[in-house]
């Protein structure tokens, strides 16, 4: 019999397993939203509208948040996100805007007006010497609906002068991932072209340990949450697990929302190479990356 500790062990392991695989969800992407011409009635109809005329005026902003190899301290890429700050409704947060575009059928405008926007960016940084390995641009699961996406994003990368392993596509771990022939199909597409699949949120509630079987993932991100907690003991055994999950598939595991030096010490013992957090550098601008990246050399 194991003594106390192995039990202890072997008990956190079968915990964090059973968190990953909670919930097994029939094989569909939910794609319910309002049409934004049927949605007059609905409560946030004009903050829809206002976003809708906001993409197509290219007036959301977006920022950069350095992603770090902690083992060489050098740069691994960075991720993309999105801000809006409206002139009738203000400032709007992320989870708020996406959530309304996700209602109103337009995030796969959103995610691909944000991929256009960041391969522009990425050619222009290396035609001027400013080199960043790699790009990070968050997917929602309903926009891998839109009608020949593979070909989209290889158009994109092909007019500016982008290898697909240039970029990483970040799938939320989410409710909304109902895997799909479709959805597995895109994903195998992006990923024979070469790009990067990463799935963001790794560990929540809706982490399924069967969709690693179902698609090829080169990056799981570990979720805000355990990072949080860190130093305390569960959140450090899950975050273990999830890291020994990454070994055994062969992805790169990645921290986000590191914020202190005792959370970051306890990652690097653990064996997490790549973190991201406001402990490096909080989302920036275009012209704030270029300024940080300059300080680092």
């Amino acid at each position: 019999m194991p003594n106390g500790s192995e039990a202890r062990k072997v008990k956190v392991q079968v915990e964090a397993f059973q968190l990953f695989n909670q919930q097994y969800y029939s094989l569909l992407i939910q794609d319910e939203h309002v049409e934004l011409d049927q949605g007059k009635a609905h409560p946030f109809y004009g903050m829809a509208q206002a976003l809708s005329a906001d993409l197509k005026n290219s007036l959301l902003e977006l920022r950069y948040q350095p992603q770090i190899n902690i083992v060489d301290n050098s740069l691994y890429g960075v991720e993309v996100l999105a801000r809006w700050t409206s002139d009738e409704f203000g400032s709007v947060t992320p989870d708020r805007f996406v959530a309304l575009a996700e209602e109103f059928g337009l995030i796969a405008e959103l995610d691909l007006w944000v991929l256009r926007q960041s391969c522009q960016q990425l050619a222009s940084w290396r035609a001027r010497g400013v080199y960043i390995p790699i790009i990070a641009v968050n997917f929602s699961p309903l926009s891998f609906n839109y009608p020949g996406l593979k070909y989209e994003i290889q158009s994109l990368l092909d007019q500016n002068g982008l290898l697909a392993s240039s970029l990483v596509i970040e799938v939320t771990e989410s409710e909304k991932i109902k895997t799909s022939d479709l959805f597995v199909d895109v994903i195998n597409d992006l990923h024979s072209i070469g790009v990067i699949i990463s799935l963001d949120d790794f560990g929540t509630e809706h982490s399924n340990l069967k969709r690693l079987l179902k698609f090829p993932v080169s990056q799981l991100k570990l979720d805000r949450t355990f990072v949080n907690d860190l130093p305390n003991k569960l959140s450090k055994d899950l975050s273990e697990v999830v890291l020994s999950i990454c070994k055994k598939i062969g992805a790169v595991a990645i921290a986000e929302g590191v914020e202190t030096q005792q959370q970051l010490s306890c990652l690097k013992r653990m064996g997490y190479e790549v973190v991201q957090g406001y402990i490096f550098s909080p989302p920036l601008s275009k012209y704030e990356l270029e300024h940080w990246l300059h300080s680092m050399e």
